[in-house]
C-alpha cells in the first residue's frame, strides 16, 4: 500500500498528515484481514531484506529559475548529511561492503550521484520533474533519499532540514561542499558505526556529515532565512549532534536508527548474543509494523524509550488540499473533475473552472462555506490575489 499525504506547508502539518497515514493503513489492514480471515501486517519501512527497496518520497515546489544543476549543489550534502539525524536504521547489508548496523535504510541502494530513476540505478538526487503546477514557473524537487521514519519528529525534521537548504538556495547563499564521490559518501556515512562520519571532497581533503550541517544552520542564522518553525530544528539538531556522543539515550529518544540499535544492543547483552544472530532482522522488521500491539517502536514509545508522536491530523492544512477535500466532501454533486490544478463544477447547467495556484494559501473561512457559488467565489478570490 501506499500512502500520500496532503501538501503542506508547515513541518507540524506534513508530520501529523504522515501519522494520518499510518492510521489510514492501520484500519485497512485490519478491515482486510477481517474480510479475508487471515492476519494482516504492513510494515512503514524501506527494505524487504531480499534486495528490494521501495522508498518514502519527499515533494517540494521549488522556483524553476534556479535549475537542476543549482538544485544539485545545494540540497545534495544535506541529503547525504542528514541521515545521522533522520535514518531509520537496519542490521546488516544487501549490498556493497559488509556492515553490523546502518543508520540508513536505503543507502544500499543508491547507485549514482544523479539521474531520473526511481527504480533502477536509483540516485541520490532524483530529477524527476512532474511540479503539479505551471511547468515554466515551478519544479518539482522529488527527493527518494530517506527512510520512512517511525518517530514523527523525525519526519519533521527531515523535511526541515531541506526547508533550510531550499531557504539558502533562495538567496544564493547556500554552503558549497565539493563531495568527491555522493554515493559512496553516503553509504559510508550508513555504515560508521564510530560516528566520526567523515566526508571525503573533490580536493583530497575531507569533511564531516556535522561540519556540513552546521555550515546550513550557521548560513541560516546569519541570513534570518528561517521561520521560527524552521529554526526550532537548528535549535533540536544542535542538540542532538552534541547528544550522539554525550548521551545516546536522549540521541535514541528523537533519532530511529539509534532507538532501534538501542533496543537490539539491549536484546544481545541479555541474551547473550550479537550481530550475527539471525532473529536481529526479525525485530528489525517488527520495530515498524504499524500495529501497536506488536510494534517494538510503540512498545518502546511505552517504556519512555522514544517520542510520541502526535495525534494524527484532523484537517487540510491552509494549501489547495484544503479546497480540494471541502469541493469533494462538500459539493460532490456539483463536482466534475479534480486535479492538481483546478476543480470544475456545474452548477445550474453552467461550468466553472476554477485554478488552484499552488503557492496560495486557503483562509479557514472557506470551511464555513456550504453555498458552491459562494464556494467557487472564494476560490477565485484566493486564486485572483495569487
Amino acid at each position: 500500500p501506499e500512502y500520500a499525504t496532503a501538501e503542506c506547508v508547515t513541518l507540524a502539518g506534513i508530520a501529523t498528515h504522515d501519522v494520518a497515514g499510518d492510521e489510514t493503513l492501520r484500519r485497512a489492514a485490519q478491515d482486510y484481514a477481517a474480510r479475508i480471515g487471515r492476519q494482516v501486517r504492513v510494515y512503514k519501512n524501506n527494505t524487504d531484506f531480499h534486495g528490494a527497496s521501495y522508498g518514502t518520497h519527499e515533494s517540494y515546489l521549488v522556483d524553476r529559475s534556479h535549475g537542476f544543476d543549482r538544485l544539485f549543489a545545494a540540497i545534495t550534502p544535506m541529503l547525504v548529511a542528514r541521515q545521522v539525524l533522520t535514518g531509520a536504521g537496519k542490521v546488516g547489508a544487501e549490498m556493497g561492503f559488509s556492515a553490523n548496523y546502518q543508520i540508513s535504510q536505503r543507502a544500499d541502494f543508491f547507485m549514482e550521484p544523479a539521474n531520473a530513476e526511481t527504480l533502477y540505478r536509483r540516485p541520490i538526487f532524483n530529477t524527476r520533474d512532474e511540479p503539479h503546477a505551471e511547468h515554466a514557473h515551478f519544479v518539482r524537487l522529488h527527493v527518494i533519499s530517506g527512510d520512512s521514519n517511525m518517530i514523527a519528529a523525525a519526519t519533521a525534521r527531515k523535511i526541515g532540514l531541506v526547508k533550510i537548504a531550499l531557504r539558502l538556495l533562495e538567496i544564493g547563499e547556500n554552503p558549497e561542499w565539493p563531495i568527491a564521490d555522493p554515493v559512496r559518501a553516503f553509504q559510508g556515512l550508513s555504515r560508521d558505526e564510530s560516528y566520526e562520519f567523515k566526508v571525503p571532497l573533490k580536493n583530497g581533503r575531507w569533511t564531516t556529515a556535522y561540519e556540513i550541517l552546521e555550515s546550513y544552520f550557521a548560513a541560516a542564522e546569519r541570513f534570518g532565512v528561517l521561520t521560527d518553525e524552521e529554526m526550532g530544528v537548528v535549535t533540536e539538531s544542535r542538540r542532538l549532534l552534541t547528544a550522539i556522543q554525550d548521551d545516546f539515550p536522549s540521541f535514541a529518544y528523537d533519532v530511529d536508527w539509534a532507538a532501534k540499535r538501542m533496543l537490539l544492543e539491549n536484546y544481545m547483552e541479555s541474551e547473550g548474543t550479537d550481530w550475527r544472530d539471525p532473529s536481529l532482522s526479525a525485530f528489525d522488521l517488527e520495530y515498524h509494523n504499524l500495529d501497536r500491539d506488536e510494534s517494538l517502536h510503540e512498545g518502546m514509545v511505552e517504556a519512555g524509550m522514544v517520542r510520541p508522536n502526535p495525534p494524527s491530523a484532523a484537517r487540510a492544512e491552509p494549501t489547495r488540499a484544503r479546497a480540494r477535500s471541502i469541493a469533494v466532501s462538500r459539493f460532490a454533486e456539483n463536482l466534475q473533475t479534480a486535479n492538481w490544478r483546478s476543480l470544475t463544477f456545474r452548477v445550474n447547467g453552467n461550468v466553472h473552472e476554477v485554478a488552484l495556484p499552488p503557492n496560495a494559501l486557503y483562509p479557514d473561512s472557506i470551511d464555513e462555506i456550504h453555498d458552491v457559488e459562494a464556494f467557487i467565489s472564494a476560490l477565485r478570490q484566493v486564486a485572483t490575489e495569487n
